[in-house]
Formats: structure tokens, sequence, C-alpha cells
């Protein structure tokens, strides 16, 4: 059986690993966000073309997918936001 102490240990091992996760996951910069949402972007772009002509409500709903997620790109940028956050803060 563990001790007081040795479970202690582990809780903490655990949250710095959560913290970290948290930390690379949504505390980001304005860059890295455009570049996430610009991916998002380029994978919704292929699956526009890839559609089958018949399937035009699937193709209409990424359609405006898409325009949804250009429109936030848009004001993500016009945004000013903060470069560097602090810990405990995400966009």
């Amino acid at each position: 059986m563990l001790r007081r102490d040795e479970l202690l240990d582990l809780d903490e091992d655990l949250n710095a690993r959560k913290r970290e996760l948290f930390i690379r996951e949504y505390m980001t910069t304005k860059q890295a966000l455009l570049r996430r949402i610009n991916d998002v972007v380029k994978r919704t772009e292929g699956q526009v073309s890839r559609s089958l002509e018949e399937d035009l409500e699937g193709k209409r709903y990424l359609q405006a997918k898409l325009g949804n997620l250009r429109g936030f790109r848009d004001c993500v940028r016009e945004t000013t936001l903060f470069e560097l956050l602090n810990e405990g803060w995400c966009y």
C-alpha cells in the first residue's frame, strides 16, 4: 500500500502532466491560433472538393462550414489579442 506522501507525489505528477497538456493545447499566440484555423480551413476545402455532386445537402453543409471558418479567421486577424498569456488564460 502506498504511503500518503507517495500518493501526493503521484497526484502532483499527474497535475503537472495535465498542466503541460493544457498549456500546449490551449495557451497559444494569435499566430498559432491562425495556423490552427488555417489547417481546419484547408481540410474543409479538401472535403468540399472531394464531396460527391449527388450529395447536395452534404456539400452545402461543408460550404457553409467553410464560410463560417473563413469569417472566424477574418475576425481573429482583425482582433487585438495578447501574444503571451498568463498561466490559466487561453484564447
